[in-house]
């Protein structure tokens, strides 16, 4: 009994699975580096507009992930940064808190040389994404200077319907109704032929 019913594994396996999911990463352009005014308070400062970060997406595209990447410091400042906060068409995402060790260090510090980050933007934010461009704003939340290198996104994405457990197209059904025949003729021959010579 365990043998005849081996040959539908393979097909209950493939009508489980479904069809593979069809990933993408997206990377945007490569902003200017960044070299703020030195700000001796503690106070919060307003930057403005830095740029324009634009990417090519699918227009039926599902994103499934989304990061602001670059490096504390730049080619002209490369040892830190002061505390600030990234702002993409309204919404704050902190990318370095006033004095952590993380992206803050003196120029006695090497470890700090052009130290590069990844940080994740919320979900809530992604389908703004889907129009292939965001505007880019700095909020200073410490003293010093703001140093932001090499800034970008990178933006995961995949075809919809193709994640994990999705319904089969017809083409996989009717693959999956031939598996089915011919595994059910393999079984109708073996008990013919165990009547015919038993």
């Amino acid at each position: 009994m365990k043998t005849r019913y081996a040959a539908l594994a393979p097909v209950l396996a493939a009508l489980l699975a479904g069809t593979p999911a069809a990933a993408a990463t997206i990377t945007s352009n490569v902003l200017d580096d960044y070299n703020g005014l030195n700000y001796d308070t503690n106070r919060t400062i307003f930057h403005g507009y830095t740029g324009t970060m634009s990417f090519e997406i699918a227009p039926d595209a599902v994103i499934t992930g989304a990061f602001f990447e670059g490096t504390y410091g730049t080619e002209q400042m490369p040892y830190s940064t002061a505390g600030y906060a990234a702002a993409f068409d309204g919404y704050d995402v902190t990318v370095c808190v006033h004095l952590d060790p993380g992206c803050w260090g003196g120029r006695e510090t090497d470890s700090h040389y052009l130290r590069t980050f990844s940080v994740a933007l919320p979900d809530s934010m992604w389908s703004d994404l889907l129009d292939g461009a965001s505007d880019l704003s700095l909020i200073q939340r410490g003293e010093g200077r703001i140093r932001l290198g090499s800034a970008r996104l990178r933006i995961e994405t995949a075809a919809p319907g193709n994640g994990a457990g999705a319904v089969p197209e017809p083409a996989s059904w009717a693959m999956l109704l031939l598996g089915f025949g011919a595994a059910g003729m393999a079984m109708r021959s073996r008990r013919c032929t165990a009547v015919a010579f038993g």
